[in-house]
């Protein structure tokens, strides 16, 4: 979730009706690095030693001495947080108070607390995957989605199961986590990701230029069946609902689309 808000609107106003856990954890940040020349990404350690979240989902964050509260898509998979007490998150610079102190001003050994919510998450029952999986990111709507991928390759023991994530960014330089999902890639042959740059063309033949396009979609689609597929959709809210449409016409079933928007 990014924080360039609509006229009028905060993240905690436009949250209101998701699904929250009132319960907070005090977290201190442990390690800042540069994701993208516009993005920062923090771990934090949680207190909390009950706190947990699904993959997916977001944080409240709530930084001393700063009143507006920030909400960020938690990066890192839930495994994470259970063998290590710690969450990742990837914050794209904007003049919004929170993003700013994160770009900023946040230093290591900082405390803030935080609190997860969010009805975009997969959580299948016991662990078991069913559904072939299709992600589809643009720009940093990419955070929720890599803690998905991330859970799925944990979870997903001999499950032959696809995965497939269509990412597109303005730039090479903005396909954050590119390594690292090229990694689970090579790492299980059931798990694909395309890359795709809008602005400027890439010298690397592995990513391509131009928005996702609907042939690329279809093609997807056309390795599964689509009552057999369940959809998970983050970005700018033209191309969840131009992807939503393609989904849809491709035989999805508008429960099996998910997404989550981000201003």
């Amino acid at each position: 979730m990014s924080e360039n808000n609509k006229v009028g609107t905060t993240h905690l106003e436009r949250t209101a009706h998701n699904t929250r856990n009132e319960e907070l954890s005090a977290a201190t940040v442990t390690s800042i690095r540069n994701e993208s020349p516009t993005v920062k990404g923090l771990t934090l350690t949680l207190h909390n030693k009950s706190f947990k979240h699904k993959a997916g989902q977001w944080v409240d964050t709530i930084i001393p001495g700063i009143e507006t509260v920030g909400g960020y898509s938690i990066c890192s998979p839930p495994c994470k947080l259970i063998q290590e007490g710690k969450l990742d998150l990837a914050v794209k610079c904007s003049d919004h108070p929170p993003s700013a102190w994160v770009y900023h001003k946040c230093k290591v050994g900082d405390e803030v607390s935080v609190r997860v919510g969010g009805d975009f998450y997969y959580d299948p029952i016991d662990d078991i995957l069913l559904d072939d999986i299709i992600l589809i990111a643009g720009g940093v709507g990419i955070n929720p989605l890599y803690s998905i991928i991330q859970h799925i390759k944990h979870i997903r023991h001999t499950s032959t199961v696809l995965t497939t994530l269509l990412y597109s960014a303005k730039t090479q330089s903005e396909l954050i986590f590119k390594k690292e999902l090229e990694d689970i890639c090579s790492s299980c042959q059931y798990t694909d990701v395309v890359f795709n740059t809008t602005q400027t063309q890439s010298d690397q033949n592995s990513i391509n230029f131009g928005r996702i396009s609907e042939d690329t979609i279809r093609q997807v689609v056309g390795k599964s069946k689509p009552d057999k597929i369940t959809a998970f959709i983050c970005g700018p809210l033209s191309m969840i609902e131009d992807v939503t449409c393609i989904l849809q016409n491709c035989g999805l079933d508008s429960s099996k689309i998910r997404f989550e928007k981000w201003w």
